[in-house]
């Protein structure tokens, strides 16, 4: 912050990487590249999706709910059961927050030690749900949601598998 000259250094390579690499005059012709890449690839192939017939809709007409009706989703419950993954240690929980940006971008909304706590409770029963959990440990019952829910992602706590839903 303090040095003018490297500041400026700095400002300008900044400025001639984004022309070079992001200006659309850079970007359109690997665009282009890529469409006559993937034209290559298909030549000869099978569609893989069959081909919609006169009339069909437009993605922008569908309604989004129908549109993705199809995709696994549901929301964390205090009643859902909740499993062990992998074994965790304060070492791995400080290389995931590392690596996936939340110390960096300060989204640690518990600390490694409460974590591990609820890692611990849901290893030491075998499996238990986010409501049991907040009464064992006398956590607030959204921290101890969260904290599943940041060990879920990283593998250390498995939650159900949950299949496709149909909307009526």
């Amino acid at each position: 912050l303090t040095d003018a000259g490297l500041r400026a250094r700095m400002g300008a390579a900044g400025m001639a990487h984004v022309r070079a690499e992001l200006d659309w005059a850079a970007v359109i012709p690997r665009y282009l590249d890529l469409a006559r890449e993937l034209e290559a690839a298909r030549q000869g192939r099978e569609p893989s999706t069959p081909i919609l017939g006169p009339g069909a809709p437009s993605p922008m007409e569908i309604d989004p709910f129908t549109l993705y009706a199809d995709y696994p989703t549901a929301a964390l419950s205090s009643d859902t059961w909740v499993e062990p993954g992998r074994p965790a240690d304060a070492a791995f929980l400080e290389d995931y927050d590392r690596f996936s940006g939340r110390r960096l971008y300060r989204r640690q909304l518990m600390s490694l030690q409460d974590a591990l706590a609820v890692h611990g409770e849901v290893v030491r029963t075998g499996g238990t749900t986010p409501a049991e959990i907040a009464r064992v440990l006398d956590r607030g019952l959204p921290a101890v949601m969260a904290a599943v829910l940041y060990l879920a992602k990283a593998d250390l706590l498995r939650l159900p598998e949950i299949g496709p839903r149909r909307l009526e």
